[in-house]
C-alpha cells in the first residue's frame, strides 16, 4: 500500500466500500471513482477516455497483486475487465486506512448485527443493511450529511422498496453529494452521479 501512486491510494481504500468476497462491476466501479474525481486527466494517453484511464488504475492494482480481477469474454463489452474482488486481508487495510483517512463510514449489518445504526461527520457513507434494517434505518441528521460527497446503499432487497424509500427521499437534502449508488442482489446495479455545486 505504501509503494502504491498517490493516484491509486484513493482508488484502491475505495473499494473496502463493497461487501465483503462481492464481484465488483469494473464499468460501474469506474463510474463511481470518475464521479468522486479520484481519474486525472492527466494521465490519459492519447484519445483515451476516463473509463480508459480508470481501466489503467485498476490493472495497476492488479499487477500489485492487490485485487483479483475478471476479463470480459466477449468483444462487444465497454471495458475489457469484468469485475474485481478484495481478499478478506486486503479488504481489512482498506476499511483500516479509510478509518485513518476519515474517507468514509461504512456500516455492515450483514456481517454483524451489533454494527451501529449511527453515523459521524465523513465525507463518504455506504449501508450494507438486511431487509428488516431498511425500515428501521433513520437517516443522519442534516448537519451530519452536509459534506457527504458519496452515499452508497447496499441491500439484500430493492432499496426502492417501500421502506427504502424513506431512505432515499432524504438524498434531495445532499448538497454536496456527487455519486449516488443503489446496489441490490435482486436488481442490476444502478448509479446515479450528481455534480456538486459550485
Amino acid at each position: 500500500y505504501y509503494d502504491l501512486p498517490w493516484q491509486l491510494k484513493p482508488c484502491f481504500l475505495y473499494l473496502g466500500k463493497f461487501r465483503e468476497d462481492s464481484d465488483i462491476a469494473a464499468e460501474s466501479l469506474y463510474q463511481m471513482w470518475i464521479g468522486e474525481g479520484m481519474i486525472f486527466e492527466k494521465d490519459r494517453m492519447g484519445q483515451e477516455s476516463m473509463m480508459e484511464v480508470a481501466e489503467h488504475y485498476l490493472e495497476e492494482l492488479a499487477k500489485r497483486c492487490m485485487v483479483e480481477i475478471k476479463v470480459h469474454e466477449g468483444k462487444h463489452a465497454v471495458t475489457r475487465l469484468k469485475s474485481c474482488r478484495l481478499h478478506d486481508l486486503m479488504r481489512d487495510l482498506c476499511l483500516i486506512k479509510a478509518k485513518e483517512e476519515n474517507l468514509y463510514k461504512l456500516v455492515d449489518r450483514t456481517t454483524s448485527r451489533d454494527s451501529p445504526l449511527t453515523f459521524e461527520a465523513q465525507y463518504g457513507l455506504v449501508l450494507h443493511l438486511l431487509p428488516e434494517d431498511i425500515s428501521e434505518y433513520n437517516f443522519p441528521p442534516k448537519e451530519q450529511t452536509k459534506h457527504l460527497r458519496s452515499f452508497i446503499c447496499d441491500s439484500l432487497v430493492v432499496a426502492y422498496s417501500n421502506p427504502g424509500v424513506r431512505i432515499m427521499s432524504q438524498v434531495k437534502n445532499l448538497k454536496m453529494l456527487r455519486v449516488l449508488a443503489i446496489l441490490s442482489s435482486n436488481m442490476a446495479s444502478e448509479s446515479c452521479f450528481l455534480k456538486s455545486p459550485q
